[in-house]
């Protein structure tokens, strides 16, 4: 009667463990499905000092749903054109992997630790070949979104294994030995709840209006002016012009005695 007892007490307690085992695996699967959704910020290091030491910047990886967002932020980069890429690996290239002692991180040297190109922030999102054509270049800023599913179609990634957290984005840039990653950096999750995601362009501060003008005034009409003395005519003598004068003021001299210049009295007499 005890063995039986004991038997019972001890299935009891093996189908509780394996109930409660199998309980956190369930609720362990739904938290890295819930670890995917949000969004990760990257903060941008140089890698390849002999390029640039100053560059910095910023990239944020967002997934919605079934939104999925990138946005970068370089500055301080150097000129020409620069590819950028989320890598499977999880961590970056520095100095100390610089195997052939050249002075430069080059391209197989880093791609042990950078991993495999997974996705390509380019112009189409959705394909890991249809925007190849889009580079940017120098200091820049950059903003793309695409359908979550319709991406990890064409990459042919399950759901499951796709994880945002500690993977590497990096950003390459011409060397005189070619092309090498120049910046780098870690995506950590920053944010559970969904946020504009966007660096919009600086714009010009908005020009402060002028005073409304008032209602419009009449302009006074300008007074009339005496014409202009006719010229005398050309080839004319002295006692000629002289004379002409002489006439015109006479009869200037007459319209006014006979008009607004008389005296009152003479005007009375008149009437």
């Amino acid at each position: 009667m005890v063995i039986k007892k004991s038997i019972y007490i001890l299935s009891a307690l093996l189908l509780l463990l394996s109930c409660g085992k199998g309980a956190n695996d369930k609720d362990d699967g739904a938290n890295q499905e819930v670890l995917v959704e949000g969004t990760y910020s990257a903060i941008l290091i140089p890698v390849n000092e002999k390029v640039t030491y100053q560059i910095n910047g910023e990239v944020q990886v967002s997934r919605y749903g079934d939104q999925f967002s990138v946005n970068v932020r370089l500055k301080d980069a150097p000129a020409g054109l620069h590819k950028q890429q989320l890598h499977s690996g999880n961590t970056c290239p520095n100095k100390n992997h610089d195997v052939n002692g050249d002075g430069y991180i080059d391209m197989s040297e880093s791609r042990q630790y950078l991993g495999d190109t997974l996705i390509p922030f380019d112009d189409d999102l959705s394909g890991i070949h249809l925007g190849s054509g889009f580079t940017p270049s120098g200091s820049y800023r950059y903003s793309r979104s695409t359908s979550y599913y319709l991406m990890l179609s064409d990459l042919d990634i399950n759901e499951e294994d796709f994880f945002l957290e500690n993977k590497v984005v990096s950003i390459f840039g011409k060397s005189s030995i070619g092309e090498v990653p120049i910046a780098c950096g870690f995506l950590k999750k920053i944010s559970d709840t969904p946020t504009s995601g966007q660096w919009e362009e600086e714009t010009p501060s908005p020009r402060r209006p002028g005073p409304r003008p008032g209602p419009s005034r009449p302009r006074p009409s300008p007074e009339p002016e005496d014409p202009p003395e006719p010229s005398p005519p050309a080839n004319t003598s002295w006692w000629e012009r002289m004379r002409q004068r002489w006439q015109n003021w006479r009869e200037r001299t007459r319209d006014w005695w006979n008009g607004a210049g008389q005296p009152a009295n003479i005007q009375a007499l008149k009437r």
